[in-house]
């Protein structure tokens, strides 16, 4: 029958080392990222270390995603929740914005999560999941800005997909997003002090931190949220809520 695993994508994130930290505890995880030795060390630092597997593979080459995703599978493996944080902001105009310039956003943000999807759902394994969480962002809600035509609308599409997947995976599987705010991680201390000044002063709750979220996922993928799918929550610290 296979042992039950919660699949992390973007494990190797900040956020990713968050939450795997928080349901380590008691969860066999599937650590996906890029760099096959930080997701070793990440599961080198969990709790239960020995129950945890490592998936190291770019969604960007999305052509290869289905051997890869059989191969975890062969592990004697079932994976009951999916906690989709991969993703990857990539600045661009317009100008620039065509089919072969978007696809690598759309392959990370997207495609992949629909590819999984689609293998867990065929009749070998689709009984086993139960919940999925996946990670948006609060910039499709309300503050766009310039040069992120890849990012929002890949993200918006997302979104747009989790509304159905709860329509129709229901009632054995919950779908739900998650729309986080700024957070405090390593990438804001790259900003002056001016901006992050700014940004601070655009929250009222001020700017939130990885377990802001790690939090609400793990509640999300719990018997304590049976009754809720097909959600977006904005978790930002009341950035879309604030009076300009």
């Amino acid at each position: 029958m296979g042992q039950p695993y919660i699949l992390v994508t973007g494990a190797s994130s900040e956020l990713g080392y968050a939450v795997c930290g928080l349901l380590s505890k008691d969860n066999r995880i599937i650590l996906h990222g890029r760099n096959y030795e930080q997701l070793e060390s990440l599961k080198n630092s969990l709790r239960n270390s020995q129950h945890h597997l490592v998936w190291s593979f770019d969604f960007s080459n999305i052509d290869e995603l289905l051997p890869s995703l059989h191969g975890i599978l062969n592990n004697d493996v079932r994976i009951e929740s999916i906690i989709h944080i991969a993703g990857v902001h990539e600045t661009m105009p317009l100008r620039l914005a065509n089919h072969k310039s978007l696809m690598r956003s759309f392959n990370i943000n997207l495609f992949s999560l629909i590819d999984i999807v689609a293998v867990l759902l065929k009749k070998e394994y689709r009984e086993y999941l139960k919940s999925l969480v996946i990670v948006s962002t609060v910039s499709i809600h309300g503050s766009f800005g310039r040069g992120n035509v890849a990012y929002n609308v890949s993200k918006s599409a997302l979104e747009s997909y989790s509304k159905v997947l709860a329509s129709e995976l229901a009632p054995n599987v919950r779908v739900n997003c998650i729309a986080p705010g700024r957070l405090n991680t390593t990438n804001i201390n790259q900003f002056d002090r001016a901006i992050i000044d700014k940004l601070k002063d655009q929250h009222p709750l001020g700017i939130g931190h990885v377990d802001d979220i790690a939090n609400m996922i793990e509640y999300l993928i719990s018997e304590r949220a049976k009754w809720i799918t097909g959600q977006t929550f904005i978790i930002d610290g009341g950035s879309t809520c604030k009076i300009l």
